[in-house]
């Protein structure tokens, strides 16, 4: 999960945004180095990132 600044409406505060909807509006923001600096040779890459990623937080 990301804390993110909602600005967009009447209400401004933290919200918090799961990454299956962020990264994919940001692109590799928030992932670890060794994820984020490889070189992306598919269109929908940033699904594999954030499956890693995931597998990633659970062994942690």
């Amino acid at each position: 999960m990301f804390i993110c600044q909602d600005s967009d409406d009447e209400y401004d505060r933290p919200i918090m945004m799961p990454e299956s909807f962020l990264i994919p509006a940001i692109h590799h923001a928030g992932l670890p180095d060794e994820i984020a600096s490889r070189d992306a040779q598919y269109e929908d890459s940033w699904k594999i990132y954030v499956d890693e990623y995931e597998e990633q937080k659970k062994g942690a």
